[in-house]
Order: structure tokens, then C-alpha cells, then sequence
């Protein structure tokens, strides 16, 4: 319901701000050449996949038309593009509808999203500089799982328009608005990324600055949003937070064993890496970027997910309690610089949840 009392908001003051309709991208100069939209692509060899993963690098460059997100998927199905790709855009923009056609082709397809262009280097094609992405690419951008936006990249919101005049009206305007914040809603993003469009001039572009676009988590660097909730399992109940990132799922566990306690359970995924962590001898919690040795009761892959079991102290459970952060890494010694895990889950709405399970398990 906060969502869209946000939604409605954002719907009302944008229609009634916005100077156009929002269905065509305005000429604003020349920023980036008005072509097509082309496609390009890095495959990595299998010598490379352990270095750069199996993930491909897709190049989009050009303007977005009704057409594009066809075109694009029909590039990822007929060769069988895996999941978790990046698809790197270079786009003036374009037809609005058909950039969140095309990110919800993104989404679809499990892929993330940054700005940039094609280095052209010969031996290193999956290597790009920075680009720009204006007006309806910014709307495709956030059709990826995880967005990035590379330094130097120009990311800019504009004010839209219609190119049949008969479509400027506040009834149309409403409608497209209202389209638009439920595009929003569905990549998850907040509504207030629409309001940004009306801090342009009618020819102009703004641009956000990156700590308000990581704020409203329209560039979210490979970390999804973190959800903690109290559930149960065969009558065991336990505070679960759980995280997608690019790396894989994380989750941190605080169960309560009857007549035991609060324990910690985690789970991540190794990336393909199950038989190292297995043998990785030096594990930390890592409260607030601060790391101190644990001991594991029990480590087993499950699913090839790396699982693990940990007692855990009174003061440790109070400090768990106090942190905004928390995690669990692995590491071959204490002094590494190198680790497998996570050490920095935002803690925030697990400590208003705490209390409820450490008092049900008599803690």
C-alpha cells in the first residue's frame, strides 16, 4: 500500500507537470547518432569462463524504436544467451514504450544492465568505455537484475512528448504517467525515479547524480534489496534475511533449536567453487565490516550451496542485535585479503525482528 500511495502521487504531480505525453524522445542536440539499434557481443571462451564467467556481453548501440525488444529477443533465444548476461547500452533513446519493452525483455531474460560502449580492443571485446543512455533507455536500464553504470557513463531523465499532437492532452498524459509508474513498480524500483523527469527543462536532460540514483536503487552494483522475515519449519522457527546479488543468494539464519538456543545458519553460493569452500578453514563473522573466528559446527554443500552451522555467545547475540551490517566469509587463513561469503547484509529490519524469536526461544 506505501508502494502505491507513492504511485498515485508520483501519477497526479507528474501529469500535471509533464509537457508532453511521453511517447517519443525529444531532440535535444546530438548527444549520440540516431541510428537502428545494433547488436554486438562478447561469447567468453571456455578458457576464459573461470576468469570471466559464462555470462556473455551484449553491446546495444542506437536508438530504441517500437521494434527493438523483438529484435533482442529474438537475438537471446536463438543463441541461447545464458542467464545473467550484461547488456551494455549506448542509446539517445527513443520510443518510450518500446525501452520498457525492452527492459522487461531484460528482466525477463535474468540479465543486468550498464552503460557504456564497446572498446573495440581485438583480443578483449568484452571490455567497454563509457556511453550515454538518455530518456527511454533509462527506462530499459532498469529491466536489469543488477544495474551498474560505469564511471564517466551519462545517465539522463527528460521531460517526453508526443509525435501526433493530438495525443498532448492531460488525459493521455495521465495514462502514459500511469503506465509508467507501474512499469516502475514491477522492476521494483522506487516511483520517485518519474518525478526526476520533471527536474528537466522541456528540451532539456538532467542528469541525477549517482548518490541519488543508488539511493532510489536505480543503480543497485550487483546487490539486490535485503528481506528478513520470521518463519518456521517443522516446528522450528528461525529470522531469515536473504539477499540476491550478483554473486548468488545469501542468507544469514538466526534458528532457534529447542532447549538449545538461537543458533546461526548461512547459506551462499560458491560460484562453482563447492570443493575450496568446503576445505576453508578460517570463517569470521562480520559485524558491522568487523571480523572475528568462529567455529563451524557443520559445513555441507546442499543443492551446490555452500551451508554451515555456528554456535553463537551471548555477546555475540547482543552484538548481532546492535549491528546495522552482518555476515559470515571464509577465508584459507585470518590475514587473507581474499574471501568467499558475504560480509556486509543490512541488518536494519532483522533487529526489529530479533527480539520476537530470541524471546520465543527463552533468550
Amino acid at each position: 500500500m506505501r508502494f502505491l500511495d507513492k504511485a498515485m502521487k508520483a501519477i497526479f504531480r507528474v501529469a500535471a507537470l509533464i509537457s508532453c505525453v511521453g511517447l517519443c524522445a525529444p531532440s535535444f542536440g546530438e548527444p549520440l547518432p540516431q541510428q537502428s539499434m545494433t547488436i554486438t557481443y562478447y561469447r567468453p571462451p571456455k578458457a576464459m569462463v573461470k576468469i570471466l564467467g559464462s555470462h556473455w556481453y551484449i553491446f546495444l548501440d542506437g536508438k530504441i524504436e517500437g521494434d527493438t525488444a523483438e529484435k533482442v529477443e529474438a537475438f537471446l533465444k536463438n543463441n541461447n544467451v545464458p542467464p545473467w548476461s550484461f547488456v551494455i547500452l549506448n542509446s539517445p533513446g527513443g520510443s518510450l514504450f518500446g525501452g520498457m519493452e525492452l527492459g522487461r525483455i531484460f528482466r525477463k531474460y535474468q540479465l543486468n544492465t550498464d552503460v557504456g560502449v564497446q572498446s573495440g580492443r581485438k583480443n578483449e571485446k568484452y571490455e567497454y568505455t563509457s556511453g550515454e543512455c538518455y530518456s527511454s533507455c533509462t527506462y530499459a536500464y532498469l529491466g536489469g537484475n543488477f544495474r551498474f553504470l560505469k564511471k564517466g557513463s551519462h545517465y539522463g531523465v527528460h521531460r517526453f512528448y508526443a509525435s501526433n499532437p493530438a495525443y498532448n492532452s492531460m488525459d493521455v498524459a495521465q495514462i502514459t504517467s500511469a503506465q509508467i509508474v507501474s512499469y516502475l513498480r514491477e522492476m521494483e524500483v522506487d516511483p520517485e525515479f518519474f518525478n526526476l523527469s520533471t527536474k528537466a527543462g522541456a528540451d532539456g536532460i538532467f542528469e541525477p547524480p549517482r548518490p541519488l540514483l543508488e539511493k532510489l536503487s536505480i543503480v543497485n552494483n550487483g546487490w539486490g534489496t535485503t528481506t528478513w522475515s520470521v518463519e518456521s519449519k517443522k516446528g522450528v522457527v528461525y529470522l531469515k534475511g536473504e539477499r540476491n546479488t550478483q554473486y548468488g543468494i545469501n542468507k544469514f539464519m538466526l534458528v532457534c533449536v529447542p532447549k538449545a538456543g538461537l543458533f546461526l545458519h548461512m547459506i551462499f553460493d560458491p560460484q562453482g567453487r563447492q570443493d575450496e569452500v568446503l576445505k576453508m578453514p578460517a570463517h569470521s563473522l562480520v559485524l558491522d565490516m568487523q571480523d572475528e573466528p568462529i567455529a563451524p559446527m557443520s559445513t555441507e554443500i546442499v543443492n551446490g550451496w555452500f551451508n554451515a552451522d555456528y554456535r553463537l555467545t551471548e555477546d555475540q547475540l547482543r552484538r548481532i542485535a546492535e549491528a546495522k551490517t552482518v555476515g559470515v566469509i571464509l577465508r584459507w587463513s585470518y590475514e587473507g585479503p581474499v574471501f568467499l561469503g558475504f560480509n556486509a547484509m543490512p541488518f536494519g529490519d532483522g533487529a526489529d525482528k530479533l527480539p520476537g524469536v530470541a524471546n520465543s526461544c527463552g533468550r
